[in-house]
């Protein structure tokens, strides 16, 4: 039994052999609610959707909750990019030459930030910022 749906956009409900993102608007179906509107009813255990006159259930009673595709390769890139990091750290601290590049690309990301910090700035052109 779903006892609640915590929704943003990477989340969806999928019953009935179509994905459904849901809104954040999880009013009662007694209430009203706008065209389009998703909600799960906790009461039946089903999904609905508002018709722009009343809460209408879709085909089914067992709705699935997952990610949309766009989670999961967000998801995925983080995983990737978490592996390459261990893997430099490890090789950092095998190799003092390893360890040096990466402490120069932490001074060059750290001078971007600066440099993009003063092009921002008021009263700064983005010409006003010397190469140093």
């Amino acid at each position: 039994m779903i006892k609640t749906i915590t929704s943003d956009k990477y989340i969806y409900v999928h019953g009935a052999g179509t994905g459904i993102y849901i809104s954040k608007n999880y009013s009662s179906s007694n209430g009203s609610g706008k065209l389009g509107d998703m909600m799960y009813d906790f009461d039946n255990q089903c999904m609905k959707v508002f018709d722009g006159q009343q809460w209408q259930s879709m085909y089914g009673n067992h709705a699935t909750v997952g990610l949309t595709e766009d989670a999961t390769a967000i998801l995925d890139w983080a995983r990737h990019k978490r592996n390459e990091e261990l893997e430099l750290e490890k090789l950092a601290k095998e190799h003092t030459s390893v360890n040096d590049l990466l402490n120069d690309i932490k001074n060059k990301k750290d001078q971007i930030k600066m440099i993009m910090t003063l092009i921002k700035s008021p009263g700064h052109a983005a010409g006003d910022v010397q190469s140093q």
